[in-house]
């Protein structure tokens, strides 16, 4: 990984793009922790830390993605309730109505976790 790091760093002098240290975090992922490694970048130390959330995703370094998704499940079903409790306070009862508050209140945030699964 620490190569990798390198070369991030090589592209970036290569285009004159800067990396905020202070905000990068690492993160391993592994079945069981081991020694927390080292990595730098460009002398600096980054930190490593357990855990990082993503587009709304948090990813565990010892942990598998079912509990990302169990956590996504969770939140899709807490959005879906709380939609129709206000549907049902404000008598909306018309199907397209409420589909359309679906995919605009609901879906949005659910489709852009599962774009951070997809992307793993």
């Amino acid at each position: 990984m620490q190569k990798q790091i390198n070369a991030l760093s090589e592209f970036c002098v290569q285009r004159q793009l800067v990396i905020n240290v202070s905000k990068t975090k690492v993160v391993v992922f592994e079945k069981c922790r081991n020694a927390a490694p080292e990595f730098t970048y460009r002398g600096t130390t980054i930190e490593w830390v357990q855990s990082f959330k993503h587009l709304g995703l948090e990813l565990h370094s010892t942990r598998d993605m079912a509990v990302a998704i169990d956590k996504l499940t969770t939140a899709g079903k807490k959005a879906l309730f709380a939609l129709r409790h206000k549907c049902n306070d404000l008598s909306i009862t018309d199907p397209e109505v409420m589909c359309q508050l679906f995919n605009s209140l609901v879906h949005p945030s659910i489709e852009l976790c599962m774009q951070g699964v997809d992307r793993l």
